[in-house]
């Protein structure tokens, strides 16, 4: 078993038991007459520069968060097909869609004269969801100046708001969520269904001590930056495969042979971790294409301990069929 797959995995768990932290709580968490502690601030009042990328996302992550994914968004990893090989829960998997829908409803919605949203942001993506969130929180670096974006959400006929000290663009149409600029370099993508205005998660991130999972993310993306996706979520979590509950479920995906992908599972389940993975392998997929089932069984799930792991070193035939659908 990946260690710091497992270290990750116990980090979401130890967060959601021990936290304790909702964001409407942010106060109780410092002591009397003391200041929240803050991130490492730049000249402007915003997160330090040097955090670059994908840590320059975990300094907004939900301390809260009981699911999260992050994921590259250069490599070609089709979210229906993974979920399905992998045995992703629905919550999990919903959130790997997420990632991919922001881009594609920003296309939607567009100036026909600007151009796409795939050359608006950075190459990695973080979401995350809590248990009192009603939506998936992505977050994304940019790759244009601040104002260029703002420019291209004006001309998508967003509407401009002073939020709680941020600039937070409203639609005026179906796009699900809020657009925030968290500082010049991130931007958070914000449920429009959240009560109020939805910005405390990203605010107790910013505020708070780093929770254990964002530690153990952020050891993980310096230890092994090649990491195509990291995807965690404490449960309890409904399994359509299992016949039972999940108490939580990881997955890790990284390069393999230049073009292929090798990629971990580790479930939790909350009854009989040997009933779970015979259930994994005799899994209908007589719905899916002939490529992605072949694949699907080519998951080994095997049983240490109370987890249930699965491994798969995909070769470039079986990452395409990852990729496409």
């Amino acid at each position: 078993m990946d260690a710091r797959l497992q270290a990750l995995f116990l980090g979401l768990s130890l967060a959601l038991g021990c936290n304790g932290s909702t964001s409407k709580d942010a106060s109780d968490k410092t002591p009397s007459g003391s200041a929240p502690a803050q991130p490492a601030q730049d000249d402007a009042g915003t997160p330090s520069a040097d955090r670059e990328g994908g840590h320059a996302l975990l300094a907004w992550l939900d301390p809260d968060a009981v699911a999260l994914v992050y994921v590259k968004r250069n490599v070609d990893i089709d979210p229906e097909a993974f979920a399905t090989a992998f045995a992703v829960p629905p919550k999990l998997a919903r959130m790997l869609r997420d990632v991919p829908a922001v881009e594609a409803g920003l296309d939607a919605i567009k100036d026909a004269g600007d151009p796409g949203p795939d050359t608006w942001f950075g190459p990695e993506a973080l979401a995350s969801t809590s248990v009192v969130s009603s939506g998936t929180y992505v977050l994304l670096t940019l790759a244009k100046p601040r104002a260029e974006v703002e420019g291209y959400l004006e001309r998508a006929s967003m509407r401009a708001d002073e939020i709680e000290g941020f600039k937070v663009y409203l639609p005026q149409g179906p796009f699900p969520w809020k657009v925030a600029f968290l500082d010049d370099s991130v931007v958070a993508f914000v449920p429009v269904k959240e009560i109020g205005s939805g910005l405390s998660p990203l605010t107790a991130g910013r505020d708070l001590p780093a929770s254990r999972a964002e530690e153990e993310l952020a050891k993980v993306l310096e230890q092994d930056p090649s990491t195509v996706l990291e995807a965690v979520a404490a449960g309890p979590l409904l399994h359509l495969d299992l016949g039972q509950d999940l108490l939580q479920y990881a997955v890790r995906a990284r390069p393999f042979q230049t073009r292929g992908l090798e990629v971990e599972v580790q479930l939790a389940p909350m009854e009989d971790a040997t009933r779970a993975a015979a259930s994994l392998r005799e899994r209908d997929l007589s719905l899916e294409t002939d490529a992605l089932a072949a694949l699907a069984k080519k998951v080994a799930f095997s049983v240490e301990g109370p987890i249930v792991v699965g491994r798969l070193q995909a070769n470039p035939d079986d990452a395409r069929t990852l990729g496409e659908r």
